[in-house]
């Protein structure tokens, strides 16, 4: 790796994000659902750990209508960091922060006539909202069958101009799926047929998330917000649109950051933290499962060191994990272990790692605790190095 890289991490442990990969995967969105439709990137608990900042700068940049976040910080740090793009607030936050919504210019959901209200009381200009409607997930929105009356009083409060109405559908991969699917969509068609009749078009109209964009194509509308699309998990597992997607997360890295040479026990052997039949050469490495390297690992988990696959050993702790160098004398303290991602021409892929966690893509994504230093790939090069400590960007 960059001696420069090196030379910024403090503690030496890195998760490496594909700038290249998420310009595949947006683009390849894009084309599923065709120039006409509107995408904003769903960028839900921290961009679902790649960083929020980045992924929205990134889509924003190759055309991306807005973005959308749960967390009214995210929202407000985006627009201080320069993000100028609609930002939509998904359903997660009070009316009390409405000075706030409307201080950064966001786009609240509405799902009640008291919270509007409260909105328009606080607005002295037009406010852009969106209303989200509860089609099937049974957690937040509006009921379709009370959702015209309340989209008619909320068009007429003062300074409230509902600009977009959404659902997000309640998925499942039964073979049942389809009469399901439609049932839901047919309720959302409902609601905005129904307030067409009576004269009120909303301007964007948006229900088609991951699972829908590759399984339904009539779910598009005139805007989509695609989450774990645009980072490489399909969660379908066989999609019906074609797609070529890649992971944007690329690695998962740490230096060896000890050597020492161990023997077998004389006495109380059986306490011992994993079995040592012979002279063994074990490593550390500064990571374990307070970091988000999970403690199923020890059961058959192994790192790439100078390529070569070598085992984890038995007990993962909070921030250090054990690794059997035995049969790799030539390792060295810096060296780097590949946890997850390429070394050479040996991989441990996302794959591996989900069977290993018994779990899912999306988890595995997730587990990087935000205090472990994010390296972004742009172009394949480093470009920008995040750190607790701040931000360092990189010649390309």
């Amino acid at each position: 790796m960059n001696t420069e890289v090196y030379q910024k991490l403090l503690r030496p442990a890195w998760f490496e994000i594909d700038l290249d990969a998420l310009k595949n995967n947006f683009q390849e969105t894009a084309r599923l659902v065709g120039r006409e439709v509107k995408i904003i990137g769903a960028l839900k608990c921290d961009a679902y750990g790649f960083g929020y900042l980045e992924v929205a700068e990134e889509i924003i940049s190759l055309g991306a209508y807005g973005v959308a976040v749960a967390d009214l910080f995210e929202a407000v740090n985006l627009r201080e960091r320069g993000i100028k793009a609609p930002i939509l607030l998904y359903a997660n936050n009070l009316p009390s922060t409405a000075e706030t919504v409307i201080k950064y210019n966001l786009i609240p959901t509405v799902v009640d006539a008291e919270s509007a209200e409260i909105y328009s009381k606080h607005a002295s200009s037009p406010l852009s909202v969106f209303v989200k409607v509860d089609v099937g997930l049974q957690r937040i929105g509006v009921l379709p069958e009370e959702a015209v009356p309340l989209v008619e009083k909320i068009a007429a409060l003062k300074h409230i101009v509902i600009n977009g109405i959404y659902t997000h559908f309640h998925f499942s991969e039964n073979d049942e799926y389809d009469e399901y699917m439609n049932w839901q969509l047919d309720q959302f068609k409902s609601v905005v047929n129904r307030l067409e009749a009576k004269g009120i078009e909303i301007p964007i109209k948006m229900a088609s998330a991951t699972p829908s964009i590759l399984q339904f194509p009539q779910t598009y509308f005139n805007c989509v917000d695609p989450g774990r699309l645009l980072f490489g998990n399909p969660v379908v597992a066989q999609p019906r649109q074609g797609v070529q997607l890649k992971p944007v997360f690329r690695s998962l890295k740490v230096q060896i950051i000890a050597i020492k040479t161990i023997h077998p026990r004389m006495e109380f052997e059986d306490e011992a933290p994993f079995p040592v039949p012979g002279n063994m050469r074990v490593g550390i490495i500064p990571i374990g499962w307070g970091d988000g390297y999970s403690r199923k690992h020890s059961l058959g988990g192994q790192v790439l060191v100078h390529g070569k696959r070598i085992p984890v050993l038995n007990g993962i702790n909070f921030e250090h994990t054990r690794i059997n160098l035995t049969s790799i004398p030539e390792a060295r303290i810096g060296d780097e272990a590949v946890l997850i991602g390429i070394h050479h021409d040996e991989e441990i892929s996302l794959e591996e790692v989900k069977k290993i966690r018994t779990t899912d893509l999306h988890e595995v994504c997730q587990s990087v605790r935000n205090h472990i230093s994010r390296l972004y790939i742009k172009n394949g090069k480093p470009y920008k190095l995040k750190t607790p400590l701040g931000e360092t960007f990189f010649n390309s």
